[in-house]
């Protein structure tokens, strides 16, 4: 589990940076031809405009590209935002949260046929809430209650690790991890944690 663990850190890391790279490219790209990238019904023009933040916003985007080559719709929510966060603190516990999240959903689709993810961000205050749907089978409400410790697995021994750390970073921020089963099949995490001190929440 903890070699596996490295490895996803060091993938986290890389996409943070091809991510970045890809921010870059588009920033210039949009540019250097105003308003045939720009429109907003592209993917990269709509992440862009609406998550602030250059290392989140990139991250986004690789994680996008990743899910497309599996042939996994990742959309970003219609109404999501993120203004910068205030440090790398913020935006590396941020791409914790969400590359665990969104591994785990990569990995609860599995070969299903119905696959789908849904990305939200929304501030509020000095919060944010997050949340991260999936079209995968969902939990066995037995296994809901304990989905967050560490070790705990519905696939394998590594699927839990994730997302222990995955609340792990949202506790450490005040906040808590929550999923539940969506009602159309699939599970719906959530959380809301502190990531803007300073504002009043």
């Amino acid at each position: 589990g903890a070699r596996r663990a490295e490895t996803n850190e060091v993938m986290n890391k890389l996409k943070v940076v091809v991510g970045r790279v890809m921010v870059g490219e588009y920033e210039r790209l949009r540019s250097d031809s105003a308003g045939v990238v720009g429109r907003l019904d592209d993917e990269v023009g709509f992440v862009v405009q609406r998550i602030k933040d250059p290392v989140v916003a990139g991250f986004l985007l690789a994680r996008f590209a990743s899910a497309r080559e599996q042939a996994i719709r990742m959309e970003l929510d219609q109404d999501a935002s993120l203004p910068p966060c205030p440090d790398d603190a913020a935006s590396h516990d941020l791409v914790t949260v969400l590359g665990n999240l969104l591994e785990n959903a990569v990995e609860a689709i599995g070969d299903g046929a119905r696959r789908e993810i849904q990305v939200s961000l929304r501030p509020e205050g000095a919060l944010l809430h997050l949340s991260v749907a999936d079209s995968g089978p969902g939990l066995p409400e037995a296994i809901l209650a304990q989905a967050f410790t560490l070790g705990f697995s519905t696939k394998g021994e590594n699927r839990g690790f994730g997302l222990w750390r995955a609340a792990q970073a949202v506790e450490a921020r005040g906040g808590r991890l929550a999923v539940a089963n969506r009602e159309g099949g699939g599970a719906l995490f959530t959380a809301t944690f502190t990531l803007f001190p300073g504002e009043e929440p």
